[in-house]
C-alpha cells in the first residue's frame, strides 16, 4: 500500500467521523444540550483544518475546483457556526446546523470521496 493511499483512507474516515460528530451535535443541540457540543464542535472543526491541510500537502487536490468551493463554504458554515456560540444563539445554532452546516459537510465529504477516489480502498 501506498503512503497516498494511507492518507487517502485515514482522510476518508476523518471525515467520516466528522460527519457523526456534527449529527451528535445536531442531536444534542436539539435537544437543549449544548454544553455537551461545544467540546465536539471545536475537535470537529480541527479536524476539518487537518484534512484541509493534508489534501494540501499530498498532492490530492488535482482537478479540485469542486472541492475548494465547497471548503471555502463549509468554512464559512463552520464561522456561522462558531459565531452563533460565541453569542448564545441556541435557535441560530439549530438553523445554521441543520439548513447550512450538515448540507456543506456532506457536499465537502462527497468532493473528498470524488478526489481522493483513485486512493481508496474499497
Amino acid at each position: 500500500m501506498s503512503m497516498n493511499t494511507d492518507i487517502a483512507n485515514v482522510i476518508h474516515k476523518l471525515a467520516a467521523t466528522g460527519l457523526e460528530g456534527l449529527e451528535y451535535v445536531h442531536k444534542n443541540n436539539m435537544e437543549g444540550q449544548f454544553e455537551n457540543t461545544v467540546t465536539v464542535l471545536s475537535d470537529i472543526v480541527e479536524a476539518f483544518n487537518e484534512i484541509e491541510q493534508a489534501l494540501n500537502n499530498n498532492g490530492f487536490l488535482e482537478d479540485s475546483s469542486d472541492l475548494d468551493l465547497a471548503t471555502q463554504s463549509l468554512r464559512d458554515g463552520f464561522d456561522w457556526i462558531v459565531s452563533a456560540y460565541e453569542r448564545q444563539e441556541d435557535g441560530r445554532k439549530d438553523d445554521i446546523m441543520e439548513l447550512t452546516l450538515l448540507p456543506r459537510y456532506k457536499a465537502w465529504q462527497g468532493e473528498i470521496g470524488r478526489c481522493l477516489g483513485k486512493y481508496l480502498l474499497v
